[in-house]
Parts: C-alpha cells; sequence; structure tokens
C-alpha cells in the first residue's frame, strides 16, 4: 500500500489570544509545557520502532520571539515538519490551509494516515509501527481509523508520581487512513475524536497493551484521574518511567 503517515501535533495555536492559562501566565504555561513536551512526547516520538512518519507540528503566527528556541530545535530533527497557523481564521481557512499543507506532505501517495498527539502526552514505541500494519490489513478505498484501547494515565506533579491503567473505546489517540482524493484531505483532526467512530470504519487494537500516556501535571486544560492504580508498567514509551514505578 502506497501511504503517507503524518503525526499531528498543535503546540501552542491560539495561546497568545488570552492572558492566562487558568492561573498562570503564559509564559509559565509555555516554559513548562517545552519541559514536559522534551521529556516525554518527543522521547516517545523519537525513539519510535518504526520512523517512517512525519511529524507535523503547529506553531502560532504569533509566537513571540522568545518562545521560539524549542521551534529552532525541532527544525533540525528530519523528519519533522513545522508550520504556521492562527486560531484567529475562519473554520473554511484553516481546512484549506491544512489540505493544501497535507497535499505537499504526502505528494504522489494515494492514502495517508493521520494519527494525533498532544505536546503534553506519549506513545509507545511500537505505536507507529501497530498503526501501518493494521492499516495493511484495510481497505484502501474507505475511511479507517484505528483506536489503541488501552493506555495510562500518569499523575506526574511535584509531590505525586502515580500511574493508573484505563481502557477508553474512544480517547485522542486514533489515527484515520483516507484515500487522496481531488477534493480537501480530511485528516484525522476533522472532527472530534469522540466522533470519528461514526465517519469510519474503526478498529480497537492491542487491548492487552498500554499504548499510550495521558500526563496530569497540573498545568493542563483539564486534571481528571481514572482508571485502576498500577505500580509497574512493563511497556517501553521512550524514556525511563522509573519515577512513577514503586
Amino acid at each position: 500500500m502506497d501511504f503517507k503517515h503524518i503525526i499531528l501535533t498543535a503546540f501552542n495555536v491560539g495561546l497568545y489570544d488570552r492572558k492566562k492559562v487558568g492561573r498562570r501566565t503564559i509564559k509559565a504555561w509555555f516554559d513548562h509545557r517545552v519541559v514536559v513536551f522534551k521529556k516525554y512526547t518527543l522521547a516517545s516520538i523519537m525513539n519510535q520502532t518504526n520512523k517512517n512518519f512525519i511529524w507535523e507540528i503547529l506553531f502560532d503566527t504569533d509566537t513571540p520571539k522568545e518562545h521560539q528556541d524549542i521551534i529552532e530545535e525541532l527544525y533540525k530533527i528530519d523528519n519533522v515538519s513545522i508550520r504556521f497557523t492562527s486560531k484567529k481564521k475562519s473554520r473554511e481557512e484553516k481546512v484549506n490551509e491544512r489540505g493544501i499543507a497535507m497535499r505537499k506532505l504526502v505528494g504522489t501517495s494515494s492514502n495517508i494516515i493521520t494519527t494525533r498527539i498532544d505536546n503534553d502526552d506519549a506513545f509507545n514505541i511500537n505505536a507507529i509501527e501497530y498503526i501501518q500494519d493494521q492499516f495493511k490489513k484495510c481497505d484502501p478505498s474507505i475511511d479507517n481509523s484505528v483506536n489503541f484501547l488501552t493506555g495510562l494515565i500518569v499523575v506526574d506533579k511535584p509531590k505525586e508520581k502515580r500511574i493508573f491503567k484505563i481502557g477508553l473505546s474512544s480517547n485522542a489517540f486514533v489515527s484515520l487512513m483516507e484515500p487522496i482524493k481531488e477534493s480537501t484531505i480530511k485528516t484525522v483532526k476533522h472532527v472530534k475524536h469522540t466522533l470519528i467512530r461514526c465517519r469510519s470504519k474503526i478498529a480497537n487494537i492491542h487491548r492487552d497493551k498500554n499504548m499510550w500516556i495521558h500526563f496530569v501535571h497540573g498545568h493542563n486544560v483539564e486534571n481528571s484521574i481514572a482508571g485502576r492504580e498500577i505500580y509497574e508498567v512493563k511497556e517501553s514509551f521512550g524514556f525511563d518511567m522509573g519515577e512513577f514505578q514503586k
């Protein structure tokens, strides 16, 4: 199957339209998020067993100079593509802009796989390999999606380090494969992740493995914790989990 696999991450789009994020200043939020991103998200993606992907990371067009060190670092990574956009644009403008960007990345490929991950979460190092293996079994003429049912919620606070195992039939760690047509490329972000099962044929895979981590660190917009507490993680996520295991 001829395809391109694009991982999508929005880093700070819309951040500068507000004065604070919760109780934190924009600078405090951004500085903390860069630390979390480098330690967990970047490590998990760069250590994937299958590196046949392009990682598109979106930054706000209003990103100030003092916040651009991370962008300069990312430009040096071969399979990372930086794109600037603005939340102020209309939905139609953003859809068209995304479609143009995707077409440039996919070239002459007949299919595109898009996978979403937030800038403070992580994937099992086998995630990309498993996603592509599953899509090779699918009908490439229709939209197909893949969901990792089982993952971890990890509490990463200065005085609290805990791990919870959870199964979610609808979660944010989802991928979409679609045939490339003359119309706009949709990508996995064309609808909320809770609705993607209604728009494509979905497969929940590797139920027996912890395939993702959602971090709760106090700087999240949402900090809900659920699942069963565990004390050991066998899977690899590309970074040391020792501080969370008892």
